[in-house]
């Protein structure tokens, strides 16, 4: 019996830190990154970038690869948080038109941004 009740609290203990709710911060960053990249404001996003993002994928970089994708894999359609790795990005499973990719947001402590589409 006393078996049972220790598995029972650790299998709880388990699933309530499976749960992971999503960050408001995140959800509007990922909000105005999708807002921007359906509009073709690419330029938008990049202004979102931290200052270390910005030089390492300058605005000619950052649109031509976003113009690529949004042509091959179209509009986003849906966006679903999914879970947060390491404490440094969230994971977005994300619906374009003709694609499934996972999009992974980073924000610092100024709310500057970074993205990873895989």
């Amino acid at each position: 019996m006393r078996n049972l009740f220790l598995m029972v609290v650790l299998l709880l203990s388990v699933c309530g830190v499976c749960g992971q709710a999503e960050n408001l911060t995140y959800e509007t960053v990922a909000g105005k990154f999708e807002a921007n990249y359906n509009a073709g404001k690419f330029d938008s996003i990049f202004a979102m970038f931290s200052t270390e993002l910005q030089v390492a994928l300058p605005l000619n970089k950052t649109s031509d690869f976003l113009g690529k994708l949004q042509s091959q894999a179209g509009k986003i359609i849906q966006r679903k948080f999914v879970k947060y790795e390491n404490g440094t990005y969230a994971e977005y499973k994300t619906n374009f038109e003709r694609a499934l990719f996972a999009v992974n947001i980073s924000v610092d402590n100024n709310s500057r941004s970074s993205a990873r589409i895989l």
